[in-house]
């Protein structure tokens, strides 16, 4: 039985959490599959982070609810703040991805696992259910037993919790409902821990401080230091220098750039 709380929300605050959300502009996705027809839900406007130092602002994850997701979670609007500094508190984590999703009583969506999420220590996905009730399954990767399936009908104000083991031996669906209360409606906050990593200046600095006499080649690479965009070395160094965190000891009659710190030097090909 994957862990459920009924009450998580009280019936007020569910209610104004639901008339907000219900009041936001939505989209019905289109189905990558067949361009000819769109998904059976809606999409409301998602919160997720920004990778660090990215240029491109080029997300670590799958954009949540594929609809506009141009702001954090901390820039969220109050009600969604609340929620998620309420949920990271029961979490243990700071939940810091939010995607809302809506369905209508013949709306669904089959069977799936997270694949962006392989691969993460932590694959936990928290779930707020709002409005009318749609019934959720969850079943062993590929069972077509329904013995095997669990089924639960989350109440509004309620929380389940898809553990991160599931994202790799399970697989879950919303089906098809008949609750036509709060308008047929019923919306869906899937929330996440997504870890941000640390910046490559952050990374080059701590790494420098760290390896007292080592030289670095951008060419070679680095043993113990992973650079996400080493095209781009020698303009987050220049940007260290500036800022006074890092020493240039490039001379002029010196064929190669090389910067250092009190306690270690790192050298990079012109």
């Amino acid at each position: 039985m994957i862990p459920y709380m009924e009450d998580f929300y009280s019936q007020q605050e569910a209610n104004e959490f639901f008339e907000f959300i219900k009041a936001q502009p939505f989209v019905r996705p289109p189905n990558p599959r067949n361009k000819t027809c769109r998904l059976r839900r809606l999409s409301f406007p998602g919160y997720a982070p920004f990778m660090p130092g990215s240029r491109t602002g080029r997300r670590l994850f799958k954009r949540p609810s594929n609809y506009d997701v141009s702001r954090s979670v901390a820039e969220a609007p109050e009600l969604y703040r609340i929620f998620a500094a309420r949920l990271g508190k029961y979490a243990g984590r700071e939940i810091n991805y939010l995607s809302t999703m809506g369905y209508l009583t013949d709306d669904h969506m089959d069977f799936h696992q997270h694949d962006e999420d392989k691969g993460r220590e932590d694959q936990s996905v928290w779930v707020l259910s709002l409005g009318a009730v749609h019934p959720v399954a969850i079943r062993p990767k590929g069972c077509k037993d329904k013995s095997q399936w669990e089924i639960i009908h989350p109440a509004h104000g309620s929380l389940y919790v898809l553990p991160s083991s599931y994202n790799l031996t399970h697989e879950h669906a919303v089906l098809d409902g008949t609750d036509y209360s709060y308008g047929g409606l019923r919306i869906a906050i899937n929330t996440k821990h997504i870890p941000v990593p640390v910046p490559d200046e952050k990374l080059i600095e701590e790494w420098l401080q760290t390896n007292s006499g080592t030289m670095w080649q951008v060419a070679l690479g680095c043993p113990g230091l992973v650079i996400r965009d080493p095209v781009h070395v020698n303009s987050i160094l220049e940007k260290l220098v500036s800022e006074g965190r890092v020493v240039s000891t490039k001379s002029d009659s010196a064929p190669d750039k090389s910067y250092s710190t009190p306690s270690s030097r790192l050298k990079i090909l012109s």
